[in-house]
């Protein structure tokens, strides 16, 4: 159970398990139970319909409180995460409310622990550990005023039969939050840094650039000055059917957002260069 990832909900539950490395032969990745209801349901009688009419009322309010009862998936998905340390935020150094993600999408809570990052949300719950972060971006989004954090895992995170290679965060630019940080009193790399003392303000982007460089010790790549065209550092284009964004780094190419891709400059072998006739 120490090794379970997430739970699931409702009658099923899907228990998904920590990726060391690459499976290459055999292992277990996920187990899924099913837990069905136990079905109570009396046909009613001709002559008992009249007499329960005068009781309607009752029966709805206990339909009610019928529907709000914890099936038995939920209950055994609530012990396993209990067990298992699921959703458990104890230790966290900082805490985000309510952060909005592109990829997959939904609303997170975030806990920055010492060794791993959480992302609580309404159905899903993730756990990434900072050696299955492999690079993260930062890169100006296309339309509106929001930055796209981008974290590129070496080890993809499941939901059901779909599979995330990246996580994608959106962040208003202009936003800025203060936040208290919990930092653990023997920790003394974190507590000697001037530059990340508790409250923590400013603009969000920031402060988030910073959880990731300080705690998670991973630095931030961003696009260089030096490839900005008229709109930005980026160029509108299309992969396939999906029209996307290509952000030109020193190292790589990005293209966001459907599917995330880089492109590692030494892996290109040539570009072509043609006028084509459109009438757009």
């Amino acid at each position: 159970l120490s090794n379970v990832q997430q739970g699931g909900n409702k009658n099923e539950i899907a228990l998904e398990f920590n990726k060391e490395e690459e499976i290459e032969d055999g292992g277990v990745c996920e187990i899924k139970l099913y837990i069905p209801e136990k079905e109570n349901k009396k046909k009613e009688k001709p002559e008992e319909k009249e007499e329960n009419g005068e009781n309607k009322e009752e029966k709805e309010k206990e339909e009610e409180d019928e529907k709000m009862k914890k099936t038995k998936g939920e209950l055994l998905k609530e012990e396993i995460m209990k067990i298992a340390g699921i959703g458990s935020v104890s230790g966290a150094i900082a805490h985000l409310e309510e952060f909005q993600c592109v990829i997959p999408r939904g609303k997170f809570e975030i806990f920055f622990l010492k060794n791993s990052f959480k992302m609580n949300g309404q159905s899903h719950n993730y756990q990434v550990q900072p050696k299955n972060i492999s690079k993260i971006f930062l890169v100006p989004k296309a339309e509106g005023n929001y930055s796209l954090l981008i974290l590129k895992l070496k080890s993809p995170l499941t939901q059901g039969n779909v599979s995330y290679k990246f996580i994608i965060f959106q962040i208003k630019a202009e936003n800025e939050i203060s936040i208290d940080l919990q930092i653990p009193e023997d920790d003394e790399t974190l507590n000697n840094i001037e530059d990340f003392q508790t409250p923590l303000k400013g603009k969000t982007i920031d402060i988030i650039a910073k959880l990731f460089h300080y705690i998670m010790d991973k630095n931030i790549i961003i696009p260089p000055d030096s490839f900005t065209f008229s709109k930005g550092p980026f160029v509108k284009c299309s992969y396939k059917a999906n029209d996307g964004v290509l952000y030109f780094l020193e190292k790589s190419i990005l293209f966001v957002h459907k599917p995330v891709l880089e492109i590692e400059h030494e892996s290109i072998k040539e570009v072509d260069l043609a006028r084509i006739q459109v009438s757009s």
